[in-house]
């Protein structure tokens, strides 16, 4: 098997190929996907520590693809990120980013306002460079072409979908919030059709709430717009439209600094698309 020449050839192969690799592959490819930038620019050591696995699966999986070792697997994504500066950029702040010792009274509040406003200013700049405008007008095509909207968020997702649900509907678009109120959350979107679409928000841990609404929209041939932080998140397996988003956390604590603004971009482009019509 020739192995592929470019890093998107590799994320496609490891789409496809996927579902038949064992649990330890999988940690591994499901990591290439989501953090490209870490397998171009760190030692197959490093990244294999940060996946909690052996550098030698690392280097089974690369050559499941083809390739003779990781090395040819990694310069690929090397090449990747070195061809766009922007993303480079935010790589090397992201290692020279420390976060400040935490203290006590005035100093200890201002350094966690500070860490959490460069923390997600990161994760805005992350976003600019992996979103694309194709992606954002494959979204409103999905939003006008369906005749009611569905919209899906549990737990951590809640706030997001809740957001896109309140927007959408200010601008006159069916919409139906899919709250999980009484645990009815199946019986929400039990009558929706083909014509219909699923926008979809969910981020690991994946609620079975989530998971559950997934498969009655399949049932239903639903069209679906995926938000999840995983190529492999099963928000957006077989999904019409997919964006991955990669939140900052803040001391532990996962931000939604990049997910909000995402949303209020979709909410925005729709808006502005609509007047235009």
């Amino acid at each position: 098997m020739m192995p592929a020449k470019t890093a998107e050839e590799v994320r496609l192969q490891i789409k496809r190929e996927y579902d038949g690799y064992s649990k330890q592959l999988r940690i591994v490819a499901q990591y290439i996907l989501d953090h490209p930038n870490e397998i171009g620019l760190e030692t197959v050591t490093v990244v294999a520590e940060r996946m909690g696995v052996q550098p030698s699966t690392v280097v089974r999986l690369a050559k499941a693809l083809g390739f003779d070792g990781a090395s040819q697997l990694q310069r690929l994504f090397k090449e990747e990120v070195v061809s766009g500066a922007g993303a480079l950029g935010y790589k090397e702040r992201i290692r020279q980013y420390q976060a400040p010792k935490s203290g006590g009274g005035s100093d200890h509040f201002s350094s966690v306002l500070d860490e959490a406003l460069e923390c997600g200013i990161l994760g805005l700049e992350d976003l600019r460079h992996s979103m694309s405008a194709k992606d954002i007008a494959k979204a409103v095509q999905l939003i006008q072409s369906a005749d009611t909207l569905f919209v899906a968020g549990f737990q951590r997702s809640f706030p997001v979908a809740a957001y896109l649900s309140y927007a959408l509907q200010r601008l006159r678009k069916n919409t139906v919030f899919i709250d999980g109120a009484g645990g009815l959350y199946e019986h929400q979107i039990e009558f929706s059709t083909k014509d219909d679409l699923l926008i979809a928000v969910g981020f690991n841990p994946y609620s079975d709430q989530i998971v559950s609404t997934l498969d009655q929209a399949k049932r239903n041939k639903m069209k679906i717009l995926g938000i999840s932080d995983s190529h492999v998140s099963p928000v957006v397996v077989g999904s019409n439209a997919q964006f991955i988003v990669h939140d900052p956390v803040v001391r532990g604590f996962r931000t939604l600094t990049s997910s909000m603004t995402l949303a209020q971009a979709i909410v925005l482009a729709y808006a502005f698309n609509e007047t235009k019509a």
